[in-house]
């Protein structure tokens, strides 16, 4: 895989980012505090159902079409959601989709000016701080140019997100939700500081998580790049195994989606570096069977893969 650089070959973005109506979870934190501890308005953990089930489609199958690295059409479909989220004044879920194609690119090639570029166009046609905050995207943004290696822009996202929801000492102190801790977990995985990220991820991943930022996903890199290897198999497992669990295959549609083949290839690698060629060979299969349709600029990487999946079984 051509991750991100920032730092390690594992470095790469967190981002892909599903509209409003499948939204960050508003499970507790983990930060302490005596006042009011209601959650940021917009962050319910299970949103009603769009008013338009086309709508509610085309969103389940551009996020399905991401994670099978079919990202031309992922990108057409997350178009028809940006504009059904206009025609529903749903501007925030509208933005989140505009910004979708720079994000899948970002984790699919590694170029980061490439997406960085497509993610700024497509905030230039929106007039974000007329959104209502806290702002869902802000965290968004915050994870997506830590990984592209702009963490002082990150921060000033996370930290502009953080302003809106607790304003200040004499106002009120709503309760920071899991994508807050996984926009914080990956500033402080771009920069090396892995213990942070591993606690932060922690709390953002605690529960059956659902987060678009893929909290637990992130957790088994933070491991991984911090040299806990049997740690990360297994977080990396857990993320897998959510996906199996509830059908007969990988669900797709869910908001976390888009980590699915890194987290095949992930475990494919640590599992080859350990000798057990078997389940090594096992999941470079899966991942090569998720990626059969690739687009084109992509093929490269499922030959890769199966040329290391044929070294394994000869």
């Amino acid at each position: 895989m051509k991750w991100p650089e920032s730092g390690s070959r594992f470095a790469f973005l967190v981002g892909a980012v599903l509209a409003a109506l499948i939204p960050l979870l508003a499970c507790a934190g983990g930060e302490d505090s005596s006042r009011d501890r209601r959650a940021a308005p917009g962050l319910d953990p299970e949103p009603p159902a769009p008013p338009d089930p086309q709508f509610r489609y085309a969103l389940q199958d551009a996020v399905a079409a991401a994670a099978e690295g079919r990202l031309e059409a992922a990108a057409e479909l997350a178009r028809s959601v940006e504009v059904r989220a206009v025609e529903l004044n749903d501007l925030d879920a509208a933005l989140e989709m505009a910004i979708l194609p720079g994000l899948w690119w970002l984790w699919a090639t590694g170029e980061a000016d490439v997406a960085v570029a497509t993610v700024e166009a497509a905030l230039s046609g929106y007039a974000i701080g007329e959104l209502t905050p806290p702002r869902r995207v802000d965290l968004i943004l915050a994870a997506f140019f830590a990984d592209a290696g702009h963490t002082p822009r990150a921060k000033a996202f996370l930290s502009r997100y953080v302003q809106d929801v607790r304003p200040g000492a004499g106002g009120g102190n709503l309760e920071l939700p899991p994508g807050y801790y996984g926009a914080r977990g990956a500033i402080a995985l771009a920069e090396r500081r892995f213990a942070e990220a591993i606690r932060a991820l922690e709390s953002a991943a605690a529960g059956e998580s659902r987060d678009l930022l893929a909290p637990d996903f992130r957790l088994g890199l933070a491991w991984e790049r911090a040299g806990a290897r049997d740690s990360a198999t297994r977080a990396y497992e857990r993320f897998v195994e959510r996906f199996e669990s509830e059908l007969a295959g990988p669900q797709l549609a869910r908001p976390d989606a888009w980590a699915v083949p890194y987290a095949l290839t992930s475990l494919g690698d640590l599992y080859e570096e350990s000798g057990d060629e078997q389940k090594a060979a096992g999941y470079f299969e899966r991942f090569v069977q998720l990626w059969e349709a690739a687009d084109p600029p992509l093929q490269v990487e499922v030959v890769e893969v199966h040329e290391r999946l044929r070294g394994l079984r000869h």
